[in-house]
């Protein structure tokens, strides 16, 4: 989802854009990741209105806030086998 999200960004897709953010933000509330959901829902407007003058920034944020929580999730997967 996330190289959807970095696609439509370099594209200047809007629709692309929130469609993805739509879904990513779906997923990381399913592990409570506050500031992954909140970056994923400001793209998700972004896309949705069209103004697509702060995506970068927003990705960058997004990325920062999934690289955070990346190493909890590594863990859970080990728990899962």
């Amino acid at each position: 989802m996330v190289s959807q999200i970095r696609a439509a960004v370099a594209a200047g897709d809007a629709d692309a854009l929130q469609r993805s953010a739509h879904s990513l933000k779906g997923s990381v509330s399913n592990f409570g990741a506050d500031a992954a959901y909140h970056a994923a829902f400001a793209l998700e407007v972004m896309g949705r209105s069209g103004d697509m003058g702060q995506a970068k920034t927003g990705l960058v944020a997004l990325e920062d806030s999934l690289e955070y929580i990346h190493p909890a999730l590594l863990e859970l997967a080990s728990q899962a086998e």
